[in-house]
């Protein structure tokens, strides 16, 4: 439970238990955009370490197997891959604060990634669309393409999200 609390994802009550904690349009806004900076200067960072190029193959696995969990059905699935995938494109930037920022926030990013997908399965078609693009942009290493494109998903996805204020 403590470990949920620190996430961000529930509040502990003494005597009382654990509540559920909601995600505001502020938390929602705040989290996207930290997210934004994360995959935006990663791949700034990727760029100056020849990293795109294993950026792109990782992302194309990933992308697949996003793909075979839409066939499917599988929203869940379809979420945890999405998350993966942006992990990823974190990831790439060989940033340890960074990385270490993202195993605190990254439950509660998820959380956002989920709630995307499972309150609104009609975005995924172009959410896969919006996938390949990025890989093709990190295939032609243009990191400012990559950035533009990255900042527009994130934000577009989770716009038509309604939100508790």
């Amino acid at each position: 439970m403590l470990e949920l609390e620190r996430w961000g994802l529930v509040r502990l009550v003494p005597k009382k238990g654990a509540i559920v904690t909601s995600v505001t349009m502020k938390d929602r806004h705040d989290l996207l955009a930290v997210r934004t900076m994360f995959e935006t200067g990663a791949v700034q960072s990727a760029l100056a370490s020849s990293e795109l190029e294993r950026l792109a193959v990782d992302l194309r696995y990933l992308l697949g197997e996003q793909r075979q969990a839409y066939e499917a059905g599988d929203l869940l699935r379809f979420a945890a891959v999405d998350f993966s995938f942006h992990a990823r494109i974190i990831g790439s930037g060989n940033n340890e604060v960074v990385n270490e920022l993202l195993a605190t926030m990254g439950p509660r990013l998820a959380r956002l990634t989920y709630r995307a997908v499972l309150d609104h399965p009609e975005i995924l078609p172009s959410l896969l669309a919006e996938h390949e693009r990025l890989i093709e942009r990190a295939e032609c290493r243009d990191a400012l393409g990559f950035g533009r494109l990255v900042k527009d998903h994130i934000w577009d996805s989770h716009s038509a999200i309604p939100v508790k204020s």
